[in-house]
């Protein structure tokens, strides 16, 4: 009886054979075809498989969203009116010249931030 492990070095999805123990129990690949879990369908650690959103479902969106703060010289806007919609499966980037407010529209979607 033989199992499956992954070696030091080896790379990703590499895997390397090894006799098992008499009696030990082998461990049948689960997930993608490298037996590593697909990342994307299990909860954060968990293992449990989870629910895809139906490609095209709106995952992250805002509406308005409004940055402002107080500096030396007034009221400085970072972010005015913004409108984003990012659906299932699309990739998005986000680009500006230093200072546009990438960042902080980043801070706000996760949460670390809050809008104006």
């Amino acid at each position: 009886m033989t199992s499956t492990s992954t070696t030091a070095g080896a790379a990703p999805g590499d895997a390397a054979r090894r006799d098992a123990p008499s009696g030990a129990p082998s461990r049948a690949p689960s997930g993608g075809a490298d037996g590593a879990a697909d990342p994307a369908r299990t909860a954060a650690g968990s293992g449990e498989a989870v629910a895809r959103p139906a490609p095209g479902t709106v995952v992250l969106g805002a509406r308005g969203l409004d940055k402002r703060v107080d500096g030396p010289e007034g009221e400085l806007v970072i972010l005015a009116g913004l409108e984003l919609s990012v659906a299932a499966g699309e990739a998005v980037a986000i680009v500006g010249p230093s200072g546009a407010g990438k960042s902080t529209l980043l801070g706000i979607l996760a949460g670390l931030d809050r809008p104006s």
